[in-house]
């Protein structure tokens, strides 16, 4: 879609995903998506095939490809959950579950590790 000129916002991108997933509910077919916005993948996604120079590098699940160090190697980075997250875990010395998938699951995880 971004080639056509559609750019969504992080609402317009939660809506489209929405909106995959009822059809995805209603027919029982299997839903594509290509992408490189790893947020997306992290949130949304149910299985990840990551392709480096036309080879499968990686199959499973967006929980299994983002716990493998070294994704740089994939051409990939981590969601910015995670990425935040290890950040204020090494700034605060605190220990933190850095695999979460959205702000307010990470938010929650922040304020449990810092609450006695």
């Amino acid at each position: 879609l971004h080639e056509r000129g559609y750019i969504f916002d992080p609402r317009g991108k939660a809506t489209m995903m929405d909106l995959f997933k009822s059809i995805r509910e209603a027919t029982g077919k299997t839903i594509v998506v290509i992408t490189h916005d790893m947020d997306l993948v992290y949130e949304y996604m149910d299985r990840v095939l990551v392709l480096d120079k036309g080879t499968l590098a990686f199959d499973g699940t967006p929980d299994e490809l983002f716990r493998k160090p070294h994704l740089e190697t994939l051409h990939l980075d981590y969601p910015a959950t995670i990425r935040v997250l290890s950040a204020v875990a090494n700034d605060l010395g605190i220990a933190v579950d850095v695999y979460q998938k959205d702000v307010a699951s990470a938010v929650l995880a922040i304020q449990k590790a810092v609450r006695p």
